[in-house]
């Protein structure tokens, strides 16, 4: 070999152990300095989990472990600060098991168990882990022997198997030093909604509004100590669920900082977020793998409530009536406004809704649940309590007619009976639905017209009736 070749051979010698040299490996540590869990609908939640981790110059990998076991992988963002630039990043599944533990420990070190049968005394022995392939046989002293899976105890678990999934990061630093590493990543199994309690005043026409934020965890993982966030609003997902298989095996997710009880006595805040609205729960909240939570969502608010009940039905032209009408019940509608004027100063996310009220010995009672419409601020809604138990319609057809066969026209008669056996007066809302062209030619109440609905409104005196009758000409 000439000189050249030689000191060619001594650079490229030098250059490899150099960079063999600025590439170290830390292992971060499992526990995140601060957590924070963004909540979606979807079945999906961001997590923001803040570590610190020692770089050395030059090109770095970080294993990390403690992430959710059902995290999306391709959704994980690293942010350094500028510290670490980052070339690759990646999930490696856990692939500890006891057959690959006994193979990685072949040549080892490891103690055999024994029981004496007389005594029941157990006694260990150091041995060498020879062979594994059919049957564990081990060294101990100057003999060869065989052991059973049990009675093998391993000191370790080889650098190569992992009890938990690993997310590895590799990059370049400019420097070394501690640097805070901030990942952002998705995870599955974690959905939110939003529940309601509605208690109604007695006779002031106003309502008491309380909304909680039902949390809910199915990733495979306990959340301790988090601060936890909820978005209003239903966020677009194309990501597919349950991308990453979950673990056997439960593990917990907590900080490395105090751990604060969650204040309940603290109002949640609300932020406007391009479009949706996102909730800051008050505290840092526990939340176990397979629980189901509830966390004050916003003060509680007094809102206007008006009380109506309604009465619909649909005009069917094409069949007669016959036989005798079946009496039906009008629903019980209570109007909501989120009115600023009376003192709400919150938009109230849409979800179940539960009506309470109280009887006259003072014990609150169900009044029925419906499904809340999202109520942003100024707005109105309507919610069905369930049917008044009282009153009764009764509809009639006393009349039907097809005035031209060619035209599909028809003319109808109807006559409504309303009865109340309560103690008090009701004012019910009477609705009809028509199809087609239709006109009113007589009625012994006037109607409003809503497009394709006649209306009417008619008090109904206790214990009494009303009757209204009219008639009416569909075409086609």
């Amino acid at each position: 070999m000439n000189k050249r070749a030689i000191v060619s051979a001594v650079l490229s010698a030098a250059i490899l152990m150099g960079t063999a040299q600025a590439t170290k490996i830390n292992s971060v540590g499992s526990v995140p300095e601060s957590l924070g869990v963004t909540f979606y609908n979807n079945g999906m939640a961001l997590f923001h989990d803040r570590r610190t981790v020692n770089l050395h110059k030059g090109n770095n990998t970080l294993t990390l472990t403690g992430l959710n076991p059902s995290a999306i992988t391709d959704s994980v963002r690293i942010e350094s600060r500028g510290r670490l630039d980052v070339r690759e990043q990646g999930r490696l599944a856990p692939n500890l098991s006891w057959p690959d533990l006994l193979k990685a420990s072949v040549g080892s070190q490891v103690q055999v168990a024994a029981i004496n049968p007389v005594t029941g005394i157990r006694t260990l022995r150091d041995a060498e882990l020879i062979s594994v392939q059919n049957g564990i046989i081990v060294r101990i002293g100057n003999q060869i022997g065989t052991a059973s899976p049990e009675q093998i105890i391993l000191p370790q678990i080889p650098g190569r198997l992992r009890p938990n999934p690993t997310y590895r990061i590799s990059g370049e630093a400019a420097d070394s030093g501690p640097a805070d590493l901030n990942l952002s990543y998705l995870s599955n199994g974690f959905s939110w909604h939003a529940s309601h309690v509605l208690t109604i005043g007695k006779q002031d026409g106003t309502a008491k509004l309380q909304s909680w934020a039902s949390l809910s965890n199915r990733s495979g993982q306990d959340i301790k100590g988090a601060a936890i966030q909820a978005l209003a609003g239903d966020i677009q997902r194309r990501s597919p669920p349950d991308t990453v298989p979950r673990m056997e095996s439960l593990t917990t997710l907590k900080t490395q900082a105090p751990a604060l009880a969650a204040n309940t006595n603290a109002p949640s805040t609300r932020q406007g977020l391009a479009g949706y609205h996102l909730y800051t729960l008050a505290g840092h909240i526990d939340l176990a793998d397979h629980e189901d939570k509830q966390i004050s969502l916003q003060p509680a608010m007094v809102i206007p409530v008006s009380r109506e009940l309604v009465s619909e039905a649909s005009v069917n032209p094409y069949t007669p009536l016959h036989g005798q009408p079946t009496p039906t019940h009008p629903f019980i509608h209570l109007v909501l406004k989120n009115d600023a004027a009376a003192g709400s100063s919150q938009p109230v996310p849409g979800g179940i809704i539960r009506i309470y009220g109280q009887d006259l010995m003072g014990h609150t009672q169900l009044l029925g649940e419906d499904t809340l419409s999202d109520l942003p601020l100024g707005a109105k809604t309507t919610i069905v309590a369930g049917q008044a138990f009282d009153v009764k319609v009764v509809r009639e057809q006393t009349a039907y007619q097809r005035e031209n066969q060619e035209r599909n026209s028809f003319q109808m008669a109807y006559r409504v009976r309303l009865t109340n056996g309560g103690d008090t007066s009701e004012t019910v809302s009477l609705i009809e639905a028509m199809a087609g062209d239709w006109t009113i030619l007589e009625e012994t109440i006037p109607h409003d017209r809503d497009n394709s609905q006649a209306k009417w409104r008619i008090d109904v005196p206790s214990h009494g009736q009303r009757v209204i009758s009219y008639r009416v000409r569909l075409k086609f």
